[in-house]
């Protein structure tokens, strides 16, 4: 569970967890200060990290190291009535094909892309 609570500036918000912190807010020009993540980035960087803890872990499993491999994500919301996530992996040129067609399987196997991929729906509880 995530706690958000107001911060001491404008919209600047700290999400707690009960082990972590960290600050989000908006930008400059929305009144905010830029003082953390924005709360899209914030969803951009729950698939970008859980896609590259996955592909770690596979890479361990399988015994290869995924050497400069990384994740970027971006939310394309250009069509009101769908958000689509979309996400490029920068693959170490020095993985093999066999590797690599490891690491694109593991990215599809991500834990928040599955409940990304699944209905959503909301209950305000009280």
């Amino acid at each position: 569970m995530i706690q958000a609570k107001a911060g001491p500036r404008n919209f600047a918000t700290e999400l707690n967890n009960g082990r972590q912190t960290i600050q989000a807010d908006v930008l400059v020009e929305k009144g905010g200060e830029d003082a953390g993540f924005g709360p899209h980035e914030l969803l951009e960087a729950a698939l970008a990290s859980c896609i590259q803890i996955t592909l770690k872990m596979g890479a361990m499993k399988y015994g290869f190291d995924l050497g400069q491999t990384n994740c970027q994500v971006s939310l394309d919301r250009s069509t009101p009535e769908r958000t689509v996530f979309v996400y490029q992996l920068n693959l170490d040129p020095k993985l093999s094909e066999e590797e690599l067609a490891h690491v694109r399987r593991f990215a599809s196997k991500c834990p928040v892309r599955k409940t990304l991929s699944a209905e959503i729906g909301f209950r305000e509880q009280v």
